[in-house]
Order: C-alpha cells, then structure tokens, then sequence
C-alpha cells in the first residue's frame, strides 16, 4: 500500500447526495479506491482495516483530504459550482494529537473554502471519548466545516450526547432505509430520528437508497432532507461527477 501511494494507484470516487427538497445535486461522499495494477478496482473495506493495523492509515488519510480539497479546487478553477463533499474519517486518524493541525495545514495548502467539506465521523468514534470528539469537531465546525454522524440509529448513541456533539447532519444508516416500506418499525424509528433532528436544526440524509419506493416515500412522508444511494448513482470517478452534475441539471 505504500508503493501504491507513491505510484497513485489510488483514486476517490464521488458518490452523489440530492436534496429531495429542490432535486438538486447538493453534494457527495468521496470514496477512495485502490486500482491494483494485479488485482483491479479493490474497494476501501478490503484494504483499510490493514492500513489502520499498519499505521498507513494517516498517510492515506492525509492524501485523501488532500485530494479531494484539490479537486474542489479545480472544479472551482473551472467555473463548476462545486457541492459539498463529504469525506469518512478513520477514528485512529482523528484522535492522533496532529490531526487537526495537518487538516489545517491542508485546508490552508489548498486553498478551499472550509464550507465545502463535510467530515463524517461514525457513532462510534464520536462516542467513544465523548470530550475529546466533542472538542475537535467543535474546533472544525468554527473553521467552517460542516460536521456529520454517520450510520445513525445502529451504535450506542445517548440523546444526551447527541445534543452536545456540534452536528449539522445525521446519515440514517441504510438498513432502516431499505426496510422502512415494509417494516413499521424501522419507519418509525426513522420518523423518530427526523422529529428530533430537525427540531435542533439537524440536517437528515437518509443513505443506501436503491429504489423508486424508497425515494417516494421519503419523499412524501418528509423524513429525510437529502438522500444518497444506488438510484442517484454509484460512486463514480470525479470526471464522471462534474457529467453527472451537468447532465442532471440539463434534466431539470
């Protein structure tokens, strides 16, 4: 995995997220993809769990904020109205003491406005030195980043942290998307989770949308704000994204 940073055999993909409000492209999940010469396309949970156990993780992590801050950049340099980009964070990588200082350093490298990255840490990680996570994202959050829980509903959270974690967005995790037609259950907890987002001012994407249902029912039932998953589009290589947007507002 070293060598193939140093070969740029990597590449991050861009996975849409649309706003069920307006139908707008509103923004995107960066997905980092290793193009083994051997091998082929090998997605992230096949090699992440051994640069995390290797200590690569904050050489790749690095790379992939830096990556996708210069491709906001470009899009920018080109005239693209660029969205948002989400961008998954290891836990090993944000509790490293240098970890807000590199992003920074990055961010300021760069030259993108802060306002176009969110960071996605999962209930786990925020959950696990509530202090400390609370501290950091509230750091990122005043230089502008937009901050998002991600996989709600399936950790350990406690309301009582969710009100003291500085969130903008909560990410209701795919399994109680994919269910909630035929599961009242899970339609329920999603309706319980967006009454209680949207009354502290908390964004709701609801992800792994897959089908027209799903969309129609989140649509009409109102319980997300945005949605992401395979009926939007598969994570798509960043050329293919800049098409995307292009083509979905020429459908408009």
């Amino acid at each position: 995995m070293r060598y193939a940073l140093r070969r740029e055999e990597f590449e991050i993909y861009y996975q849409p997220v649309v706003c069920l409000q307006g139908n707008q492209v509103v923004g995107a999940e960066a997905l980092i993809r290793w193009n083994h010469p051997k091998e082929g396309l090998i997605l992230p949970n096949s090699f992440i769990p051994v640069a995390e156990e290797s200590g690569l993780i904050y050489e790749l992590s690095d790379w992939i904020i830096a990556t996708v801050c210069h491709q906001i950049r470009d899009w920018t340099k080109k005239g693209m109205s660029s969205p948002q980009i989400s961008i998954n964070i290891s836990p090993l990588h944000f509790y490293r003491h240098d970890f807000l200082d590199n992003f920074r350093q990055i961010i300021k490298n760069s030259g993108v406005d802060p306002h176009s990255l969110v960071i996605e840490v999962t209930e786990g990680l925020a959950m696990k030195h509530i202090e400390t996570a609370t501290a950091k994202l509230g750091t990122l959050k005043e230089m502008g980043v937009q901050i998002a829980l991600d996989d709600f509903g399936i950790g350990h959270s406690s309301l009582n942290y969710l009100k003291a974690l500085p969130v903008n967005k909560i990410k209701i995790d795919k399994s109680f998307v994919q269910n909630s037609i035929t599961d009242p259950i899970d339609a329920a907890i999603i309706s319980a989770i967006s009454t209680l987002s949207r009354s502290m001012g908390i964004t709701i994407v609801a992800e792994g949308v897959e089908t027209q249902e799903q969309e129609d029912f989140l649509r009409k039932s109102g319980f997300a704000d945005e949605i992401q998953g395979f009926l939007i589009s598969q994570a798509i290589p960043a050329p293919a994204f800049s098409r995307f947007i292009q083509n979905w507002e020429a459908r408009e």
